[in-house]
């Protein structure tokens, strides 16, 4: 049974996991931009990119970072860019972090048919088992953001659309060209200072929530033109 939840994950609480994302300037000096409360601070946990596999049920990652509590000796050899299997568990919670795009949950991330190649993505670790690959078993996941880059076909409204061949192959296919969502007064610009200042061809990317079965699949926090 899997407890289908999209629902912002809640980052006030004192004793959660923080994450934080700064700005240092040419003096040196860090500003913090964001703080993430992700989860209580005794669960180990890690955070990748999905990327295909053939077996039902399990999908494979690209890590990116981890939290390991537990001093799991499997976790503690894990280090970024290793590929790990991970196993969903038979009850599994899916969860959205959308951090600054509180004001606009989407919906797309409730099961095991909403995890595609491409999406970032951080598991709770239930066990692990050594193998050819790592195995992991989660409990929950955690859709965070990911970055994408490509070639800007149209632009309407708050939206613009990708060329789909421009795209990472890791993607793979969609059946009309992907929307890519902005949200006035949260979505920040760099390059450019609006939405209707992109063009057709230009080279475009983003850090979003990518969302596959969503009809506008990528969830803009910002938009970088190059």
């Amino acid at each position: 049974m899997r407890r289908n939840r999209e629902r912002a994950v809640p980052r006030r609480k004192q004793d959660r996991e923080r994450r934080r994302h700064a700005l240092r300037s040419a003096a040196g000096v860090v500003t913090i931009t964001e703080v993430d409360f992700l989860d209580t601070p005794d669960v180990d946990e890690i955070e990748g990119v999905i990327y295909p596999t053939s077996t039902t049920g399990v999908y494979n990652m690209i890590v990116s970072d981890k939290v390991n509590v537990s001093n799991n000796a499997l976790l503690t050899a894990l280090s970024a860019g290793a590929k790990i299997a991970v196993t969903l568990d038979t009850s599994v919670e899916f969860d959205i972090d959308t951090r600054n795009l509180l004001a606009s949950i989407p919906s797309g991330f409730t099961s095991n048919n909403d995890i595609f190649p491409g999406q970032e993505v951080m598991v709770r670790v239930k066990s692990t088992t050594s193998g050819t690959l790592l195995n992991v078993l989660t409990d929950r996941l955690v859709l965070r953001y990911s970055r994408v880059t490509g070639l800007v076909n149209t632009v309407s409204g708050n939206t613009f659309t990708y060329q789909q061949a421009s795209l990472p192959a890791l993607l793979g296919t969609f059946n009309t060209p992907p929307i890519a969502n902005t949200v006035t007064g949260v979505t920040t610009f760099d390059g450019v200072t609006a939405i209707n200042s992109l063009q057709n061809n230009d080279s475009v990317s983003i850090r979003a929530l990518y969302l596959h079965n969503n009809s506008q699949p990528f969830q803009a926090a910002k938009v970088r033109k190059h």
